[in-house]
Order: C-alpha cells, then structure tokens, then sequence
C-alpha cells in the first residue's frame, strides 16, 4: 500500500519536529462499534500499528511467545476513542489472587493519553486492566478510580488475546475536547506478557518508559477526517499540524530548558562561591560541606530536567542516583558541622545508605525507587532531629535552616497535588534549603566580623592605657617583691603551724586487746582542716573522734586546735549527745564566723558500738558474718554553728572480724581528670575489697584508691581515714555502756 512510504515519512519527520517517542498512528472514522473484544466491526482498511519495542524484562523468543499490533478509531458523534490491540502470547497468566499485586505479577494492558497534547489544561492520564482489575491514574482527577464512560473486554483464543478499548474523549478533557480535523493526539500503549518461569516483558508502541510521568514519551495519533484517501489525507493533515507540533515542541524544549539553566546554575554560583570562602579560609569548613551540597543539588537538578529528553529514563534515573547519595550525606555533614564539636558515628551509616543507594539504583532503577525512598526518609528524620535538637540547646541560626526545610516540605506537599496543574515546585524548595544554609553560614560570618571590630576597639583602649600600665607595672614589680618577701614569711609561719597541728595529732595507735586501730591523714594545704583523736577510759571504753573544719588553711587550724582540747576534756562523759552539745556550744562561744568542725564519734566496749555524727559523711560498718558494707548516716549540725544544737546517738552490736571505717569526705568528693567524683558508693565497694585486712592496710589501701581516680591532680581536700576492726571474741555485755 502507498500508505506505508508516507507513512514512514510521517514518523521520521514526527521524531523530529515534536520530540516525542518517534511513533506516529492515524486515528480512523468509524461507526457502529461494540466494545466486545470482537474486531470484525472494524474497518478493514485501518492500518495496524507494531508493539514491538521491548522497554522492560526479557526481549520475546519470538513472535509466538509474544508479539502485538494496535488499531486506532474515533466516533465523532459519541466522542469517543476506540483502540483495539491484538496479542500473540504462548500463555496467558492472569490470577485473581494477584489483583493487587505490582503490575509485573501477572499480564495486562496499559493505555496514555494526552487529550489536550500537552497544553496547559490536559491531564496525562493511563488506563491499566489486569484481569478483571481496572484502574486509572491522572493528575487532574483526584485519586485513583474507576471513571465513567470508559469501557474495555478482553477476548482470548488459543495463542491470541484482543482488548477493545472505548474512551469518551469529552469526559477525559472535562469538556474541553472539540474536534478539529488538525488534531493530535498524544498517545501510547504497553502490553504485560508474565511468563509461567517468572520472567516478564514490558512491551510499547512508542520508545520509552515511566510514559506517565512525561509527555515526551508519548507517540503522536492524528485523526483523519475520513476514512477515503487515506494516503493524500494524511499528508495533508500532517503538513498542517507540522508547523505547530513544531513551535509547541520548541516552547516546551524552551520553557524546559530555561528552568534547567535557571534551577541548577543558582546552587552552582551558591557553591562556587563557598568553595572560594573555604579555599580563603579552611577553617571553617561548613563552607566545604555547604559548597559540596550544592555543587551535588545543581548536577541532580540538571539531570533531572535533562531526562525530559532523553528516550532512556530509565538510564536517566541510575545517573540522578549519584547526586542523590552524594548530596543527601553532605547536607547532613554540614548540620553537623553547624550543630556538633564531633561528628557523629551515625553519619557513616548514611555514607554506606548512599553507596547502597548508587550501587542498587544502578542495577536496577526501577526496584530501587522504595529504597531510595526509606534512604531520604531517613535522612529527613535525622535532619529534623538535629533542627530540634539545635533549637531546644538555642544553638544560633537554627530557625533560618528550619524555615529552609519547611519550606522544601511545603514544596513537596504541593508537588503531590498535581490536580493544582504545579510542577516542578518541588525543586523551589530544594533551592529554599540552599538559599537558607547560605543566610545561616552568611550570618556566622557578619556575626564573626562584628566580634572581630568589638576586639579591634577594645584592642585600641588597651593599646592607648599600655604606657600607663607599664608605668603601674613598675610600682606592681617593686611591691611584687615586697609581697614575695612577705609570702615567704607567712609561708614560714604556715610551715611551723601545720607541724604544730600535726604534733598535736596522736602519734601513738594505741595496743588494744580486743580491737585494732589505724589512721591516716593528708592534708590539701599547709594547715589541714581534718582532725582525729583517740581516748580510753578507766573501764576500758575507747572513744574515737575524726572531724573536718570548714575551710583549710590558718583558720581551720585554729578551729582543729580547739576542738582538740575540747574533746580531751569531753571524751570520758558517756554520752555523745552531751559531749557534742558542750564542744558545739564552747566553740559558737569562740565567735568564729561560719568556722565549724564537722565530726564523728564513736564507742567501743564489749562488743557494743555507739555513735554519734554532727555534719560528717556516713560511717562504713563491715560485717564480717554477711560481707556486706552498711552505710551510718546520723545527721546533726556542724559543731559550733549553732548555740542550741541537737545530736543523736545510735547502737550497734559488733561481732568478731567486724570493721568499722570513719572518714572525711576527701575520698568521696576526690575528682578525677574529667570532672567526676569518686562518689559514695564506689567508697563502699573499695572499703568491702580490703575491710578483712588489717587496719593499717584498709587505710592504706582507701588512700590508693584516691590516688589512682586523681592521677596526678592536685588535691582540694583534706583525706583522712581511722579503721577499726574487732580482733578477739567478746563477752556478751550485760549492762548498757
């Protein structure tokens, strides 16, 4: 037939002059057409079209395993669409159970139409059937449905299946459709053939795949005014549609291409420009990161306007992976570098998302779009909790890249709802998020400059008082020497105090038939605040008192001075109570301002304990029987704040190999080089590792454990430890001490 030379010109010129997918189909009058799956109604002369491109899946063995044509017709009267497709296919697999499984599950038949041929108001609608399930998706028709006035059957035969298919053209474009005999059609149809091996082909018409998210991959079907003289219609009508297919094909490659330019040469200059603020001045490397972001986002916004005209999307898509897992991890290096001292480890998992991302993408793009999906998901939960977790610390300039990231979300929200006719808004909000980290690191920056006038102004008042200073240093020098002079001398009179203080210590551990006792002390100043002593009655009691004074230094010692003669003339009285009451009240009397002895006294007689605490740290009781470590705290005022103080006093049995430790609270509150005490109950665990040792060994290993958790620090306190332990079975006591 004739109709084929032209008709092969017809499709050369089409991929040419509209850049679309290269197929061209013509659209033949008819009348009288039943949607029966039957083509016998058809007309005989109307041109069949080859399925044949093989998109997706495995190319077809041969004819027989599956191949396709398609037919086009249109009833003016009813505007109404007619496409017929014939199927060659070995199998046919359609499952119930597999209605609502992906499309590559089972065989099927997709249509797209482009009513308006890519104006302004027509939407790009596809049309799927797969077995008895029916869908249609468009972007100007709400949510996925069914649509009234759209028919389709499908008839199968051994080896051969047909889909009839009727569109009412005025429903698809809301009204808006009015035939015209220039009139094209933007159109295309896939066929599904799902192999009983699980093997699949994704045939077309026209090249290209992912039809329904552009109009370039569509082919172009004109509508013949009659069906006589085919040939000589069709060039005519080709030749009148030529010239606009042209300039609409020119405006959008223009319109497309001014986007591309305009959308991706914005984040470019923005990361140019931080490269060279970096290069100036490497310290701050948010600019680094900034600059890489960017330079990432502008190569994705290119590509991803560039897959427009491609006739591989597909291949498009693997290539926007790189930037994505690249520009995704700089994003989140540069909010850390904006929000952390020290990179999190979490950042490497998301380097290894984005390879994962690059690497499985590449492979196969189509499976990889879920990943890809829950990788960005995951990067925007951990942008938001690094955006709150600034916020809530009041870290500077979070609100400016929140609103960058509000904005990017509001975008995306309104890049889903396509019924409004938006596009691309999605990549406004992409620069939002640019423009916003470039204000936040401009920000620094000015905020940076203003501190560096505010240091060069007080660098001039400090400059313009240097003569006079230097002249103050002089007289400074000569009393510095007066006062080195006087220090040393006080330094001596220190020096003779804490030997005084420390021969006024006992010196002596006192030999005990029944309990064993040692000491230890080390003082954090020349005149120590801590204080221990010892007395034994006539009736062989054995009172033990350990104190730390407010305070180091001249003034503790004088308190310690006291406290000691208060205590030799105290300590025979049987009641603790009493004893501190009289020692609180003699020193309050002494008017020294807040100066105070906190103190700790205890009894020892047959077996029995008492004890009394006035402000000190708990008393450690091992018990030799259980091996566990109780905690005494009796609480009460330091001695001498208080005119009218009250104390109490408690009991407690002892048992042979029992041991008993008073202390300071040097060791408890000892910091270490990072900050932290070594705490009570860390006290308590070293006392139960040594408290079956002899006491001169308990003390001396309690004194190690502070030296290691200091490590060499300086000392803020005085430490002092007085162990005793029950060596020697004891009558029970039948009279209270």
């Amino acid at each position: 037939m004739i109709i084929w030379p032209i008709f092969f010109l017809i499709c050369c010129l089409s991929g040419v002059a509209t850049g679309h997918n290269g197929a061209v189909a013509l659209i033949y009058p008819m009348t009288g057409v039943e949607i029966d799956g039957e083509f016998d109604d058809w007309p005989a002369g109307a041109d069949r079209f080859p399925i044949d491109l093989c998109e997706h899946g495995v190319e077809p063995r041969n004819a027989e395993d599956f191949s396709g044509f398609l037919r086009l017709g249109y009833d003016r009267d009813r505007k109404a669409l007619y496409v017929a497709a014939e199927v060659r296919d070995e199998s046919l697999l359609i499952d119930a159970e597999l209605a609502e499984k992906p499309w590559i599950a089972h065989d099927g038949c997709e249509l797209f139409i482009d009513v308006g041929h890519g104006e302004s108001w027509s939407p790009l609608l596809q049309f799927m059937m797969y077995g008895s399930q029916r869908r249609i998706f468009g972007a100007k028709l709400g949510s996925e449905g069914d649509l009234d006035d759209v028919e389709v059957a499908m008839q199968t035969a051994p080896g051969v299946r047909r889909y009839e298919w009727r569109l009412n053209l005025d429903r698809i474009s809301q009204g808006r459709w009015n035939y015209r005999p220039e009139v094209v059609l933007g159109f295309d149809i896939a066929l599904i053939d799902k192999d009983e091996d699980g093997s699949y082909s994704w045939m077309t018409w026209g090249h290209g795949s992912l039809k329904a998210f552009s109009l370039t991959r569509l082919g172009d079907a004109i509508f013949l005014e009659s069906g006589e003289e085919i040939a000589d219609e069709a060039v005519g009508l080709f030749q009148k549609v030529l010239g606009q297919s042209v300039r609409t094909t020119l405006d959008r490659v223009w319109e497309t291409t001014t986007y591309q330019i305009f959308f991706s040469s914005v984040p470019l200059a923005f990361s140019m420009l931080h490269l060279v603020l970096f290069l100036f001045y490497p310290r701050i490397k948010e600019n680094l990161y900034y600059a890489l972001f960017t330079g990432s986002l502008a190569i994705f916004i290119f590509i991803y306007f560039q897959r427009s005209f491609s006739m591989q999307p597909d291949l498009m898509y693997g290539v926007l992976a790189v930037p994505i897992a690249v520009s995704l991890p700089f994003g989140l290096r540069f909010l850390y570098a904006v929000f952390y001292s020290r990179l999190p480890r979490v950042f490497w998992l998301f380097i290894l998302g984005g390879l994962g991302t690059i690497l499985w993408w590449w492979y196969s793009p189509l499976s990889a779009i879920t990943y890809l999906n829950f990788f960005a998901l995951a990067v925007a939960v951990e942008i938001a909790r690094v955006l709150f977790q600034g916020r809530a610390q009041k870290k500077q300039g979070t609100w400016i890249i929140g609103t960058g990231m509000v904005f990017f979300l509001i975008t995306m929200a309104a890049q889903v709802l396509m019924s409004f006719g938006i596009s691309h808004v999605f990549v406004w909000g992409l620069l939002g998020i640019s423009v916003s980290m470039s204000v936040h690191l401009s920000r620094s920056f000015a905020r940076t400059n203003l501190d560096l006038e505010a240091q060069l102004v007080r660098v001039k008042e400090l400059s313009a008082r240097a003569l006079e200073q230097e002249r103050i240093a002089r007289r400074e020098e000569v009393q510095r020497r007066m006062l080195e002079a006087e220090n040393e001398r006080k330094t001596q009179e220190l020096e003779e105090a804490r030997a005084l203080q420390l021969s006024m210590l006992p010196q002596a551990i006192p030999e005990l038939d029944d309990v064993e006792i040692a000491w230890y002390m080390n003082t954090a100043t020349e005149v120590g605040g801590d204080y221990y002593d010892y007395a034994i009655d006539p009736d062989g009691t054995l009172t033990v008192a350990l104190g730390d004074a407010t305070g180091h230094g001249l003034k503790s010692g004088t308190v310690v001075t006291a406290t000691k003669s208060l205590f030799h003339a105290q300590a025979m009285k049987p009641c603790i109570e009493e004893i501190f009451r009289d020692m609180s009240t003699s020193l309050h009397k002494m008017n020294m301002g807040r100066m105070g002895m906190a103190m700790v006294m205890v009894k020892v007689r047959e077996g029995r304990l008492r004890m009394g605490s006035a402000g000190i740290p708990p008393v450690l009781l091992f018990r030799r029987a259980t091996g566990e470590v109780e905690e005494v705290l009796i609480e009460g005022m330091p001695l001498g704040l208080s005119s009218s103080p009250t104390y109490q006093e408690r009991e407690f049995p002892l048992d042979p190999g029992d041991a008993i430790l008073l202390m300071s609270d040097g060791l408890p509150e000892l910091l270490n080089a990072e900050g932290e005490e070594f705490g009570y109950p860390r006290t308590a665990e070293r006392f139960s590792r040594c408290a079956t040792e002899h006491p001169a060994e308990i003390c001396r290993f309690m004194a190690l454990g502070g030296d290691e958790w200091a490590n060499g620090a300086s000392q803020d306190d005085d430490m002092t430890f007085i162990a005793l332990q029950i060596k020697s079975p004891i009558p029970q006591q039948k009279e209270e001490l």
